[in-house]
């Protein structure tokens, strides 16, 4: 229940009347009756008393232990994305704050809008003010990874650990590391069997197409890691055969695009070659504005994509753009005249795109 709903059922268990509550707390006997519709609330210096009178404690009284759905939680993280491709920062923020205020043990709220709020960022202009968004984005990790939800947990665990690292806070990265359980038992098979026990083959085979896809995206990037080891060490032969690799694991998952774009970037800019890193970056900004079209594939025909969903958004490649600006990779283009150009070109057909 909502504060109204338990101050009006709370007054009537007692058989109070409005004008009751309001001479216990000094208050107008309208003012409680705005308090039970929702259309105003009690000063906060009111609440104990409050509490006291209805014979309750302030986490009943301010449904401190009740928590959303995941459909409803889902919902709102859909709402407030929406909302940060269209409205300042600020009010994106400032809607996930009151909703986190009436929530404030929904781990998966907490976690959910955290991310959200963070893809957002892009749209804050000034530096100082996007750092403390930053700083206030990742209470909102910790408070989740404390929860007793351990996906959320996890995952929340995970962010962290990358900005620890980020920020070469290597102790604190891998103090959390060690808190971290191993992953339990992979339950896909599990569920794919019991959808071909029910005879939802459809899903059964929509559910491992994606976990292949997954696998195919992950292997990638753990060629693309090794890719960038080998450009560093300047070992010329290992570099030509995990590129080979990385090629022909992509076509083999029969992946987007943008992997051996992306691939041929990271080569380009570990060796500094500035030709090569132009070409390739063009390419790979290309590549993210195609959707990958993953249901045209035979390797993934159950998978429902009609919207070209596995399409990056323009909010996550505008956000890729700008950070190439910060990235130490490209350092060495950073006062070139052709990559400043065609960052600033993309991030025009960016916001074109939102006309």
């Amino acid at each position: 229940m909502k504060l109204p709903q338990v101050i009006r059922e709370k007054r009537k268990q007692l058989n109070l009347t409005q004008e009751q509550v309001a001479r216990y707390l000094g208050v107008t006997a309208p003012a409680v009756n705005k308090w039970e519709k929702g259309i105003s609330y009690p000063d906060i210096t009111l609440l104990p008393p409050l509490a006291r009178l209805l014979g309750t404690d302030l986490n009943t009284l301010l449904a401190f232990h009740e928590n959303l759905t995941d459909q409803e939680v889902e919902q709102f993280a859909a709402e407030l994305s929406a909302m940060a491709m269209t409205e300042d920062f600020a009010v994106c923020y400032q809607t996930a704050m009151e909703k986190i205020a009436q929530y404030p043990t929904c781990v998966k709220l907490l976690f959910y809008a955290a991310v959200t709020l963070e893809a957002a960022l892009i749209r804050l202009p000034e530096k100082d003010e996007r750092q403390r968004c930053r700083e206030e984005i990742e209470k909102l990790y910790l408070r989740a990874a404390q929860g007793d939800d351990f996906e959320i947990s996890h995952q929340a665990k995970l962010m962290l650990v990358g900005r620890y690292i980020e920020r070469k806070e290597l102790e604190q990265a891998e103090a959390l590391l060690d808190e971290l359980p191993e992953l339990p038992v992979d339950t896909v098979h599990l569920r794919a069997s019991l959808y071909i026990a029910q005879g939802k083959l459809d899903k059964a085979g929509e559910l491992m197409e994606l976990a292949v896809a997954k696998a195919g995206q992950e292997l990638e990037s753990h060629f693309l890691m090794l890719i960038e080891i080998a450009a560093e060490e300047r070992d010329e032969q290992r570099l030509e055969e995990l590129i080979g690799l990385s090629q022909k694991t992509a076509k083999l998952y029969d992946l987007w695009g943008i992997f051996p774009c992306l691939t041929e970037f990271r080569i380009a800019a570990v060796l500094e070659d500035k030709d090569r890193c132009i070409k390739a970056l063009k390419n790979l900004l290309a590549a993210m504005k195609q959707p990958w079209k993953i249901n045209q594939s035979s390797l993934y025909k159950h998978i429902q994509d009609e919207a070209g969903s596995y399409a990056l958004t323009e909010q996550m490649t505008a956000s890729f753009a700008a950070g190439l600006k910060n990235d130490p990779t490209v350092a060495f283009l950073r006062k070139d005249p052709e990559f400043l150009g065609l960052i600033k070109a993309f991030e025009m057909d960016v916001k074109e795109e939102k006309l």
